[in-house]
């Protein structure tokens, strides 16, 4: 029996030293259970395996029922049927067990691995040499285009950090072997820009990490509206120092990009503007992002990446509480359809699309093809595999989750919102130990993170550590600025350690305040309080309002409470969760 090397078969490489399935490259996240279905199918390929002798092989020492074994026969062909349409990979022999049907190829040496194949690359924030601190927006925005179009280039070979992770070294001292090591990249690249007038200088240096050698070093002087086509001559440059040859599809790809560059250098610049405030993260900042988008669209209506931020502003504007989910959420949509009609490829407005089909929606099946296609479209986006990750989770598929969400990781290393996911994740999953650990780690990458101090608080109070909750749950309030979901989640903390009082207050704070509140953050209160008539009436009014945080309800701790009760199953049911058809 072959437990070295790998098998193939059609599109996938099944790698048994590394326990891994890949598809072209790109690992296929499965669970430990599964793996090992497909492992036994292949190897007694063309021959029949009994229903009996698959479950003991996979559960040896429990016993469990078919349907567990079926299930992971239903996953295993769902993801082998996503390679290629129509094939056929494992029949089912009724009454007594299943067979693997297709070709397969022995091989002693692995030739796809996560790992082996990608070279990982950083781009530090291009410095500004403008002499002008204004400028600011304009040095940060290249680099984040920089990112995007490296990103794009070879998936496959290539793997990109994030902004979020490339940003913290902004302005630093740090030595690039200490950068290098910190981000787990081979090579960094490190650029300035130097804008006078209509004239842009741009110099960037290519440095191998492990002995600060200078592989490359380059600079260009061009006019604003050239600046993106400059971009793309320093992506090819880097790509054949790090990969030598380039593939006729990374050709095609700085072909296609070079196609979309024709772009007036204002509206370039509102744009450039638009995702400096966007990058914020704040209400004043998403507000100040709208307007410089919309007047960005007003002059050039066919510019797609405007329309795709816009989307994800008003996504945003939502999801803070700032903006009511009736009005915010058309708005999106309208911005992401018409981003994706001028560019289909555009990451950022498919998972834009995505969240909306889940939040708004409830159409999950739509949102899953669009969070897909967001990673297809660019498998270095470490946004689109947190916002998949997240989803996945909320529909129980706890260790696909996790996946997404580990890869997610590699590209931002740095990013305590993506830890912050993982820790929500982690505590959905009943996992509460582990997502403390996990967001004590994202504190430590920003101890004011408030997502971070606000999950840590529901962690503590699910197991009853009701003076730390309390704790981790106040300062998130004050690091949020009073914002209404943390402020709601402090009640429930309230509520559940016995300050009734207190937990009543901020009930009473929460309806009359004059930003919008999804009834959801009132129901938790309610349900932690014992008040299961107005938890629910709190429940339904979010389902009309489709308020976005029903999307993980399903198994939300804090409902627990509810969970026997006919009228919170007909709630789901009314959601149509995939679990609950």
């Amino acid at each position: 029996m072959l437990r070295s090397g790998q098998y193939e078969f059609g599109e996938f490489q099944l790698d048994l030293s590394e326990r891994a399935l890949f598809r072209q490259g790109q690992l296929v996240p499965l669970t430990p259970k599964a793996l090992e279905t497909l492992l036994l199918l292949v190897e007694r390929r063309s021959h029949i395996v009994e229903k009996d002798e698959l479950m003991k092989a996979i559960w040896p020492d429990t016993f469990v029922e078919e349907v567990s074994l079926a299930r992971n026969i239903s996953v295993l062909r769902k993801v082998l049927s996503d390679g290629e349409a129509g094939r056929t990979f494992i029949e089912t022999i009724p009454k007594r067990g299943y067979r693997f049907v297709a070709p397969v190829r022995q091989s002693a040496s692995p030739q796809y691995s996560s790992a082996r194949q990608k070279v990982m690359l950083a781009v530090l924030p291009f410095e500004n040499l403008s002499g002008n601190p204004d400028q600011e927006y304009f040095s940060d925005g290249l680099t984040e285009e920089m990112i995007t179009q490296l990103a794009r280039l070879s998936p496959d070979r290539l793997g990109i950090i994030a902004r979020t992770s490339a940003m913290q070294f902004k302005g630093t001292k740090k030595r690039i072997a200490d950068i290098g090591e910190e981000l787990g990249v081979r090579c960094v690249l490190e650029g300035s820009v130097r804008r006078s007038g209509n004239r842009v200088r741009i110099s960037a240096q290519l440095i191998l990490v492990h002995d600060e050698t200078h592989l490359w070093a380059e600079s260009y002087e061009r006019n604003l509206g050239d600046v993106l086509t400059l971009q793309s001559d320093v992506a090819r440059a880097i790509a054949k120092q790090i990969l030598v040859t380039l593939t006729p599809r990374e050709e095609q790809r700085l072909a296609e990009s070079r196609s979309s560059f024709a772009v007036d250098s204002a509206v370039y610049e509102l744009y450039l503007k638009g995702r400096y405030f966007w990058n914020k993260r704040t209400e004043e900042g998403l507000r100040a992002a709208i307007e410089l988008l919309g007047e960005a669209i007003r002059l050039d209506p066919a510019y797609a990446p405007a329309h795709s931020t816009l989307a994800a502003c008003w996504t945003f504007r939502s999801l803070y509480g700032s903006f009511p989910p009736r009005e915010a959420f058309p708005l999106a949509k309208v911005a992401a359809e018409r981003a994706l009609e001028l560019d289909e490829h555009l990451s950022e407005a498919h998972s834009v699309l995505g969240l909306i089909y889940a939040w708004h929606d409830f159409d999950w099946e739509r949102a899953e093809n669009e969070l897909r296609r967001a990673i297809e479209v660019d498998a270095n986006s470490a946004v689109a595999r947190q916002w998949y990750g997240f989803y996945l989770g909320c529909v129980l598929r706890h260790q696909e989750a996790f996946g997404q969400i580990s890869r997610a990781r590699r590209l931002d290393p740095l990013s305590p919102a993506i830890h912050a996911i993982l820790g929500f994740l982690l505590g959905v999953a009943g996992k509460f130990r582990s997502a403390i650990r996990v967001l004590k780690r994202a504190l430590d990458l920003n101890p004011k993170y408030y997502l971070s101090r606000v999950m840590l608080g529901s962690n503590y109070c699910l197991l009853g550590e009701f003076s730390k909750a309390i704790a981790e749950s106040k300062l998130a309030c004050e690091y949020s600025g009073g914002q209404p979901d943390i402020l709601a989640s402090l009640g429930v903390v309230y509520a559940r350690a016995g300050k009734r009082a207190e937990a009543r207050k901020i009930l009473l704070e929460l309806k009359t305040t004059a930003r919008h509140v999804s009834p959801y953050y009132l129901a938790r209160i309610y349900a932690a309080l014992e008040d299961p008539h107005q938890a629910f009436e709190c429940l339904n009014e979010a389902l009309e309002e489709k308020s976005i945080i029903l999307l993980p309800m399903q198994n939300d701790p804090y409902l627990q409470p509810l969970f026997a009760d006919p009228r919170y199953m007909a709630i789901l049911d009314r959601m149509a969760f995939p679990q609950f058809r």
